[in-house]
This record gives structure tokens, C-alpha cells and sequence, in this order.
């Protein structure tokens, strides 16, 4: 136990294994650096970090342990860098109660339930990160937590990528998240995060899921190559999607339905195997000044109820009808130049 603000020991070397409680335990104020340390098979979390206590980690192995691997709560802080965080029992990295670490260069992956999971109004920055292979998310957001997420790779995860639910927010800025299982970003229940930047690509489910009234400024990403749409939004969602480029997917580029809304503005849609966009099912969406083209079944299909304000959109060059409108759908539609289509 490190405590106080005057304890501030150098620990390098060592091998903290074996443990009946905590591995390394900083707390009120205190610091200390920590470099290539074993820290392994613990009771309870390889580290704990609370009450302002401020420690260094560099190059540690925080492995296998009962609990949690890195434990940051009640104002705890910490800067860990290059550390390998895997194989825990819980979380990789668990940040709560206003805790706000830097976690920097880390490996963290093969967590039995998730890589990082910040809750409780926890914040902290993680950048330059390698996060993959866990049995859950690799980053989840809830309880009104506001971290910075940047130039992280995400990857590989059982589930999604990150997952951002009940009240959730965060910037989550120029990361490569690919390969999950799930969507690559989730975003739901009342969460509202600005997601900026990303190449979201190669899921094996959607690109980005905004459901449950999720909200969210999503602009400036790169949406590609998922097996499910590229973006989906429904059950009373209503995000922002702004200037992304959403293409080459297997699906359609981007699905409303169910009561899905929003504003749907300046993006390229292209190259998808099923429409641009389409809208059912009581969503209504404004969907301005975008570019919507190579569509495989058309650009933007309104079918089984659904509305929709379409203006100064160039929808070209898609194999079916620029718009289709099917069965009890009333969109409006303004201004739009609609060409080249091959069917309609």
C-alpha cells in the first residue's frame, strides 16, 4: 500500500504475484513509478488508484487476475503506459467515480468480460491503445462518463467495439475499430458522445447502431466494408450524421426504421449491395445535401410507413430507382437531382 502525498517510491523489477487482496493499492495523493513490474494472478485488482493518488506506470504485466487488472476510482488518476493488461477476470481497465487516468501505448486484451469499462461518471483519456480479443466490448461508456477515446486500435472484440449506453458520452476521435463481432460502435439508451474521424470497417455486424434513443454528433468517419448496414438508427434515436463517407458495404449505407430520426447531412453513401438509404416503419429523418450513388437496389428506398424530408441531395448512378416509395410512405422531397439511374 502506497498512501499519502508524500510516498512516492521507485518499484522497478519486481514481481507482485499471488496476492490474497489487492496487488499494488495508491491511494490519498500519493505517487510512485512502477516500471516492468510483474504484477499477476492477484485476489483482487493487480492495482488500485483512488483519491487523487497520481502513480507512473511503464512497461508493466498486469495479468490474470482474479478481479479486475487496473482499478481507478473515487478521484483516482495515473498515467500507465506501454503496460500489457490481459487475461483478467473482469475488465482489463475499470474507471470509476470520477477517476480520470492517461492510458497511453497500452496492449489491453483478453479480458473475460471486456478491455475498459468506465462507469459512475468516470472520465480519463486513452490514446495510441491496441485493444482487442475481449469476451465483451472492447471499450464500454454508461453512467454519464465523459472519456477521451483517441488514435486507438480496437479489434477483434466478441462483442462490439465500443458501447456507449445509459447516459454515456465521450469523445471518441480517430480510432481504427474493425473486425468486432458486433457493431463497431453502439450508441444507445439517452447516450450522446461525439464520435469523429473513425475508419469503422470489416465488422461482421453493422458499422454504427444508434438505437434506443441514443443521440450522438457523428461526423467525419469512414463507414466501410460491414456486413450489416453501415449505420443503423431506430427506436426513437435521433443522431446527427454529418459529412461521413459510408460505402461499400453488404447491406444498405444507411437504415432508419422504427421510429428512427435524426439529420442525415453532406455524406457520401456509395457502393453499397442494398439501397443508400432506407427509411420505414414511422422514422423520419432529414436527409440534406448528400451524395448518394452506386446503390445496388437503388439509392433511397421509403417503404412500410416511412416519411422522411428529402432535400438537395445528388442521388446518381444507382442500378435501380434514384428514390423508391412503397406501400403507406410519405416523404417530402425538395430540390434533389436525381440522374443516371438505371431503372427509374
Amino acid at each position: 500500500c502506497v498512501k499519502r502525498t508524500a510516498a512516492n517510491p521507485k518499484v522497478r523489477h519486481c514481481t507482485i504475484t499471488d496476492c490474497e487482496n489487492v496487488g499494488i493499492y495508491i491511494t490519498d495523493g500519493a505517487q510512485g513509478q512502477f516500471e516492468d513490474c510483474e504484477i499477476a494472478r492477484n485476489s483482487l485488482a493487480g492495482v488500485w488508484v483512488k483519491n487523487q493518488a497520481n502513480p507512473f506506470f511503464r512497461r508493466c504485466h498486469i495479468h490474470h487476475g482474479k478481479d479486475v487488472g487496473v482499478f481507478t476510482f473515487e478521484y483516482g488518476m495515473g498515467y500507465f503506459e506501454k503496460c500489457n493488461i490481459h487475461s483478467n477476470r473482469i475488465s482489463g481497465i475499470e474507471v470509476k467515480n470520477n477517476a480520470n487516468p492517461t492510458v497511453v501505448r497500452c496492449e489491453v486484451h483478453h479480458g473475460l468480460t471486456g478491455g475498459i469499462y468506465i462507469h459512475e461518471k468516470g472520465r480519463g483519456r486513452f490514446m495510441e491503445n491496441r485493444i482487442y480479443s475481449n469476451a465483451f466490448a472492447g471499450i464500454w461508456i454508461t453512467g454519464s462518463s465523459d472519456p477521451t477515446i483517441r488514435k486507438n486500435e480496437i479489434y477483434a472484440g466478441q462483442q462490439g467495439g465500443v458501447y456507449i449506453f445509459g447516459d454515456g458520452r465521450g469523445l471518441i476521435e480517430q480510432n481504427n475499430i474493425y473486425g468486432n463481432a458486433l457493431a463497431g460502435i453502439q450508441i444507445r439508451t439517452c447516450s450522446d458522445p461525439i464520435v469523429r474521424l473513425n475508419k469503422i470497417h470489416d465488422g461482421l455486424h453493422g458499422g454504427i447502431y444508434v438505437h434506443e434513443k441514443g443521440k450522438g454528433l457523428i461526423e467525419e468517419n469512414e463507414v466501410y466494408g460491414n456486413t450489416l448496414a453501415g449505420i443503423w438508427v431506430t427506436t426513437g434515436s435521433s443522431p446527427i450524421l454529418r459529412k461521413n463517407r459510408i460505402h461499400s458495404g453488404k447491406q444498405v449505407g444507411v437504415y432508419f426504421y422504427d421510429n428512427g430520426h435524426g439529420l442525415l447531412e453532406e455524406n457520401d453513401i456509395f457502393n453499397h449491395l442494398y439501397s443508400g438509404v432506407q427509411i420505414r416503419t414511422g422514422s423520419n429523418p432529414k436527409i440534406t445535401r448528400n451524395r448518394i450513388w452506386g446503390g445496388q437496389n437503388g439509392g433511397v428506398l421509403v417503404y412500410n410507413g416511412g416519411l422522411g424530408m428529402l432535400e438537395d441531395n445528388e442521388i446518381f448512378d444507382n442500378a435501380m430507382a434514384g428514390v423508391w416509395i412503397k406501400t403507406d410512405s410519405h416523404p417530402t422531397l425538395r430540390r434533389n437531382k436525381i440522374y443516371d439511374g438505371r431503372d427509374g
